[in-house]
C-alpha cells in the first residue's frame, strides 16, 4: 500500500552493472491521520549483514512546501520475537438447570460462559538507536513519534546509504485523505481594528462526518479554546402519513414545512415534486415576519445556506414566480432535526379534506429526515479583539480524529497611526535651484505594518516607498514646502508638515556649452537671496581658477555677469565651473558645478582641415590679371580677443599656388571671436612674359575674426618691377612723434573701375618709417594710416608719387597729420567700419566724412542728408560710394539762413550706422556760435572805440569789421546773394554813408 525501496550493492556482482540487491525495505502500516501520538511499521530484509538503518530525518509542511524540523520525542523499536497465547471466549447465556412446578418456570442460570478459545500472538519490542550490523534475515522495526496535533510531519529513513523519500506522513484531520481544515479569512498577518469575522471550511470523506468545530485564539492573552460548534449526527426516521393529502396547493396562502431545531443547523435541502413551477426556497422564522435565508433551484434542489440556532422553530417555504407555494407530499427536505416536521398554513383558506382550518399542522410522511452533516463547507466564528491574535480552528470527526490547520494565522490588532518625522528638508538651507533636485528625507514607523507613503508637492502627490527614507524631487520656484503622509494596512493615517528656504536660490545662469582655446566667454548668473542676508562677494570658479564678478540687486533678487578668457589646451577638455557667493554672514554658498566643453584650434594649408578662413589670391597690379608662377610666405598668429595667450601659430612658404589659402580644423563657433595677426611677404616671376614683380607686404593687426566674418577673401596685387619704385615713408604721428607699428594702406587709383584698390599694406619700423611700392609721377594714391587698435590716426588723400632726384634714388614721402589732411574717425563694431565725424565748410558749403571697412572689403556707403525746420523734414542731399574706403561729400548750398541745423545720417549695405547734427551757426574754426558771437563783439567794440569820434571813418570801420567776421566763420552768414546778409549790410552802409555826407553839406 505504501511503496517499498531496495538498496544495491554498485560494486557487487555483474546484474549487469546494476549490483546485486542487498536489502528490501517494505512500510507495513502508517498513522495516516493521527493527532499526537504516530507510528509506523517498517519490514527490512537483509541479504548480507547489514545496519537496519543509519538515520532519521522530519520534514514538516509548511506554506506547501517541507523543511527540514524536529518533533517532540520519537523512538525506534525492533520486535524481538512473538508469543502466542490462548485466549478463553465467553459469551452470556441462560442455562435451565431445573423446573420450579409452582409458577411452572423453568429454573436459569444466566451468565457468561465460554464457549471456546482463540489464539493472540503478542509482539515482544525492544528500543533500537540504529547502526548496529545485524546477520541477514528479515526484521520489522517500528518508528513512535509525538508531534503537535496540528502539524503534518513527513519521515524518511536512511539504510545503507539509500534514503526513502515523501513515503510516511503523519497528518491529522486538516491534512490528509479523508478531511481537510482550510482557514478562509482573515488572511494570515491580516490586520484589523476592533471586531473580526474568523470563516473556516472543513471537508470530510470516506464517510465520516465532522462533529464539532472549534475556534481557537489567544485574543485573552492565553491560546485556548474561544468558541465551539456541535454539529448533529444522522437521524433517519420514517413518519407515517395518514393524515397527509396528496397535494396541499393555493395561489393566495403561503403554506410549508415547519420545522424545530433540536440541535444547531446550518444547511437545507429541498427536493422539488417532478412538475412543480417552484423556482425558490426560503426559510423563514416561525412568525413568518422574516426572511433567514434564500436559496434559489438548481434542477429539482435548492439549497438553504443559514445558521439556525437550537431551540428555536423555523419554516421552510417554497415558491414559484406566479407566487405559488406548494408542497407535495413526495417533497423530501433535508436536515430537519426533529420528527415534528408539519405542513403548517400560514393564513386561511387551507382546503384540505373538506377541514378549514388555519392552524391545522399535518404530520409529513413518507420522508426520511436525515440530519447527516456530510461535506461541512463553511462555519463562522464572531470574535472582539484588542490586541494583535494568533488563531486556529480544529474540527473532529466521527471516528474519533481531531486537528487543526496546518499553521496558526496571525490577526493585527492597530488602532495607532504611523510616527512620521521628516528630517530634511526644513529651516534655512544654503542653496537651491530652480529645476534642481531636493531631497525629502524621513523616517516612518508603525505599531504594526505601514500600507502606503507619499509627500504633497505643489499639489502633486508622490507615492514612495515607506521605508526608502529619502526621495529626490525637482524644485520649482516660489514653493518651498510639502506634507508628508503615511498610513498602515488598517487604514490610520498620519501626515507632517515642512517648509524651508534657501540663503541663495537660483533662478538661472547662462553660458555657451561649447567653446574653444582663446575665446572670451560671458557668464551670468540670477538668483534670490534670503532677506535676513546681504552679498558681499561673488567668484566664478572657472578650472579651479577665481575670477571676481561684479553684481546689481534689485530687493532680494541678485543678478552678476562677467568675463573669462577661455585657457588653451593640448586637447580636447571639459572643464568645470561653479559660483561661490558669500555673504554678510560669513558664509560661502557654492552653486551647482556646470561643465563647458573647449576644443583646441588646428590649422592647416586645407590640405587636411575644411573651415576656410584666409584666402588669398595674387593679381598684376596694373591689369588686375591672376599670377600663376607667384611665392607667397604666409605667418598667420591667432591670440584670445584679450591678445595675451598665443592660441595658435602657422607659418608656410606658397609656391606657384593661387590663391593661397588657411583653414581651422572646427568651425568657429558663433560665439567665440579670435584676434589675428598675419604677415603676407609676396612676389612673382612670370616665366611666360619674362616679367618679375617687386616683393611687397600686406600686414594685418588685431583683426577680429569669428563665425560670421570668415572666410577673409584678400587680394595681393604685385607691381611689375620697370614700373615700380620704392619710396620710403616716414610718418609721424599727431605729437609729431615717429610712430611705429602703423599699417599704411596703400589705395591705389582705377579710374576705370571708378575705385581705389588696397594694393599693399606694410607696417611702419621703430623709426615710423617703411617701404612703399608706387608708380611714379601719374598714379593718385590714397594713404591710411591705421594703428593697431584699428583707430585711423591718419588719411592722405590724393597724394602722387614723385622723387626729389630719381637719378640717385632720392624718393621719400613725409607725412604727419597736418600735412595734407587730418580726420577723426569711430570704429563701428557691428558694421566693422570706420567712420570719420561729419566735417563742414563754410567756404565750400560741403559736408563730408571718410570712411574705412575693417576687413578691407567693399561696402554699400550711403550719406543722407535732411534738414528739419516749419516745413517738415526735407531731403538737402545725398551721395553713394562702393569701396573699402572713400570719402562721401554733400553740397548744401541751397539751404538758407534760417536752417540753422543740418541731419546726416550714413547708412552701410542698407542699415543706419551713424547719425550726427550739424550747426550751421558753428564755423569750421570750431568758435561754436557763443564764441564766435563774443569774438565778433569785441571786434566791433574796439572798432568803435577807435573810430567813434569820426562817424564816416565809423561807419566804414564797422562795415569792414563785418566782412571780416563773416570771412573769419565767427558768425555764420554770406556776403554775396540775393539771400545774402551781408550784401543788405553793405547797402545799408552805403546808404548811411550818403546821408551823412549830405547833413554835412547843408
Amino acid at each position: 500500500e505504501y511503496g517499498a525501496y531496495q538498496v544495491k550493492n554498485f560494486f557487487g556482482a555483474p546484474d549487469w552493472l546494476g549490483g546485486r540487491v542487498i536489502a528490501d525495505i517494505i512500510l507495513l502500516n502508517n498513522t495516516v491521520n493521527c493527532r499526537t501520538m504516530c507510528s509506523s511499521r517498517i519490514e527490512i530484509t537483509l541479504y548480507e549483514d547489514l545496519s537496519l538503518l543509519n538515520q532519521v530525518e522530519f520534514l514538516k509542511l509548511v506554506d506547501e512546501s517541507w523543511e527540514k524540523t524536529n518533533i517532540e520525542e520519537y523512538e525506534f523499536f525492533i520486535k524481538i520475537s512473538e508469543q502466542e497465547k490462548i485466549i478463553d471466549d465467553y459469551a452470556f447465556s441462560c442455562r435451565i438447570i431445573g423446573y420450579n412446578s409452582y409458577n411452572n418456570t423453568d429454573i436459569l442460570d444466566c451468565g457468561n460462559f465460554k464457549e471456546g478459545s482463540h489464539v493472540e500472538i503478542k509482539e515482544i519490542w525492544q528500543s533500537y538507536s540504529g547502526g548496529e550490523i545485524l546477520p541477514k534475515g528479515k526484521y520489522e522495526i517500528k518508528l513512535e513519534g509525538k508531534k503537535k496535533a496540528s502539524e503534518k510531519i513527513d519521515w524518511k529513513i536512511k539504510s545503507n546509504g539509500i534514503w526513502t523519500n515523501e513515503w510516511a506522513i503523519w497528518g491529522n484531520i486538516s491534512l490528509g485523505d479523508q478531511a481537510e481544515v482550510i482557514l478562509n479569512s482573515p488572511v494570515n498577518n491580516s490586520e484589523s481594528t476592533t471586531s473580526i469575522q474568523y470563516n473556516a471550511s472543513v471537508n470530510v470523506t470516506n464517510g465520516a462526518n465532522i462533529i464539532n468545530i472549534s475556534l481557537y485564539d489567544n485574543s485573552t492573552g492565553i491560546f485556548i479554546l474561544n468558541q465551539t460548534l456541535s454539529l448533529p449526527t444522522t437521524v433517519e426516521e420514517e413518519v407515517p402519513s395518514t393524515d397527509l393529502p396528496s397535494s396541499v396547493s393555493t395561489t393566495d396562502s403561503q403554506r410549508g414545512v415547519k420545522i424545530a431545531v433540536n440541535e444547531n443547523l446550518t444547511l437545507i435541502n429541498v427536493t422539488r415534486f417532478s412538475g412543480s413551477t417552484a423556482n425558490h426556497c426560503s426559510i423563514r422564522s416561525e412568525d413568518n415576519s422574516a426572511t433567514i435565508s434564500n436559496g434559489s433551484f438548481v434542477g429539482e434542489n435548492c439549497e438553504v445556506n443559514a445558521f439556525l440556532e437550537e431551540g428555536l422553530i423555523f419554516r421552510i417555504v417554497i415558491n414559484s414566480e406566479a407566487s405559488s407555494y406548494t408542497l407535495r407530499s413526495n417533497t423530501s427536505v433535508v436536515y430537519p432535526i426533529s420528527s415534528t416536521t408539519e405542513i403548517v398554513n400560514f393564513t386561511t383558506g387551507l382546503n384540505s379534506g373538506g377541514t378549514d382550518d388555519p392552524t391545522t399542522w399535518y404530520s409529513l410522511g413518507n420522508i426520511t429526515i436525515n440530519s447527516t452533516f456530510g461535506n461541512f463547507t463553511e462555519i463562522t466564528f464572531n470574535s472582539t479583539i484588542n490586541q494583535t491574535t494568533l488563531w486556529n480552528v480544529e474540527a473532529c470527526d466521527t471516528e474519533g480524529d481531531c486537528g487543526f490547520a496546518p499553521n496558526n494565522f496571525t490577526v493585527i490588532f492597530d488602532i495607532t497611526a504611523p510616527n512620521i518625522s521628516v528630517t530634511a528638508p526644513t529651516g534655512l538651507l544654503d542653496y537651491g535651484l530652480v529645476g534642481g533636485n531636493e531631497s525629502v528625507n524621513w523616517s516612518v514607523n508603525d505599531s504594526l505594518v505601514l500600507d502606503t507613503c507619499k509627500f504633497d508637492y505643489n499639489g502633486t502627490n508622490q507615492t514612495v516607498t515607506c521605508a526608502d527614507n529619502n526621495f529626490t524631487f525637482i524644485l520649482e520656484e516660489n514653493n518651498t514646502n510639502l506634507t508628508f503622509y503615511a498610513n498602515d494596512t488598517t487604514g490610520n493615517e498620519a501626515s507632517n508638515f515642512t517648509s524651508w528656504e534657501y540663503k541663495v536660490f537660483e533662478s538661472n545662469q547662462t553660458f555657451n556649452a561649447e567653446t574653444t582655446e582663446g575665446a572670451t566667454e560671458t557668464f551670468t548668473i540670477n538668483f534670490t537671496k534670503v532677506s535676513s542676508l546681504q552679498v558681499s562677494i561673488i567668484n566664478l570658479i572657472y578650472n579651479g581658477t577665481t575670477n571676481s564678478f561684479a553684481y546689481t540687486v534689485s530687493g532680494d533678487e541678485v543678478f552678476s555677469e562677467g568675463t573669462v578668457t577661455i585657457p588653451s589646451v593640448t586637447s580636447d577638455v571639459n572643464v568645470t565651473f561653479l559660483w561661490n557667493i558669500t555673504l554678510n554672514d560669513g558664509t560661502t554658498v557654492s552653486t551647482q558645478s556646470n561643465n563647458q566643453s573647449i576644443s583646441t584650434i588646428n590649422i592647416d594649408d586645407c590640405s587636411s582641415f575644411t573651415n576656410l578662413i584666409y584666402n588669398f589670391t595674387q593679381f598684376d597690379e596694373a591689369n588686375q590679371t591672376t599670377l600663376s608662377n607667384n611665392t607667397v610666405e604666409l605667418q598667420v598668429n591667432l591670440f584670445d580677443t584679450q591678445k595675451t595667450t598665443l592660441l595658435i601659430n602657422f607659418s608656410q612658404k606658397f609656391t606657384n599656388t593661387n590663391p593661397v589659402q588657411v583653414c581651422l580644423e572646427n568651425p568657429i563657433l558663433t560665439t567665440v571671436n579670435y584676434s589675428s595677426y598675419v604677415i603676407a611677404k609676396y612676389f612673382a616671376n612670370e616665366s611666360s612674359t619674362n616679367i618679375s614683380y617687386s616683393v611687397e607686404y600686406h600686414n594685418i593687426l588685431n583683426e577680429t575674426i569669428g563665425n560670421t566674418t570668415v572666410p577673409k577673401n584678400i587680394s595681393l596685387y604685385s607691381l611689375n618691377n620697370e614700373d615700380s619704385t620704392q619710396f620710403r615713408l616716414t610718418f609721424r604721428d599727431a605729437s609729431y612723434v615717429l610712430a611705429s607699428n602703423i599699417l599704411v594702406q596703400v589705395h591705389r587709383q582705377y579710374v576705370e573701375d571708378n575705385d581705389f584698390k588696397i594694393v599693399e599694406i606694410p607696417l611702419t619700423d621703430n623709426n615710423g618709417q617703411t617701404i612703399l611700392n608706387l608708380v611714379r609721377n601719374n598714379i593718385v594714391y590714397n594713404f591710411i594710416m591705421v594703428n593697431e587698435a584699428g583707430k585711423v590716426v591718419g588719411t592722405f588723400n590724393s597724394v602722387t608719387a614723385f622723387c626729389q632726384d630719381f637719378t640717385i634714388g632720392d624718393c621719400t614721402i613725409n607725412l604727419a597729420p597736418d600735412s595734407i589732411s587730418e580726420a577723426s574717425y569711430n570704429y563701428n563694431k557691428e558694421f566693422d567700419i570706420s567712420i570719420s565725424d561729419v566735417s563742414y565748410d563754410n567756404s565750400t558749403e560741403e559736408i563730408s566724412i571718410s570712411f574705412i571697412t575693417g576687413n578691407l572689403e567693399p561696402q554699400t556707403v550711403v550719406m543722407d542728408v535732411v534738414r528739419n525746420n516749419d516745413f517738415g523734414n526735407r531731403s538737402v542731399c545725398s551721395d553713394t560710394l562702393t569701396a573699402s574706403s572713400g570719402i562721401l561729400s554733400c553740397d548744401v548750398s541751397a539751404i538758407t539762413d534760417t536752417d540753422q541745423f543740418l541731419f546726416v545720417s550714413v547708412y552701410v549695405a542698407g542699415d543706419l550706422a551713424e547719425q550726427n547734427t550739424i550747426n550751421l551757426n558753428a564755423s569750421t574754426l570750431t568758435f561754436g556760435i557763443l564764441n564766435g558771437g563774443f569774438l565778433a563783439f569785441l571786434l566791433l567794440l574796439t572798432l568803435i572805440t577807435l573810430f567813434g569820434e569820426d562817424r564816416q571813418v565809423l561807419v566804414v570801420s564797422l562795415g569792414l569789421g563785418w566782412i571780416i567776421i563773416l570771412s573769419l566763420g565767427l558768425i555764420n552768414g554770406k556776403l554775396i546773394g540775393f539771400s545774402a546778409g551781408g550784401i543788405w549790410l553793405l547797402i545799408t552802409i552805403i546808404i548811411f554813408i550818403w546821408k551823412l555826407n549830405n547833413e554835412e553839406g547843408s
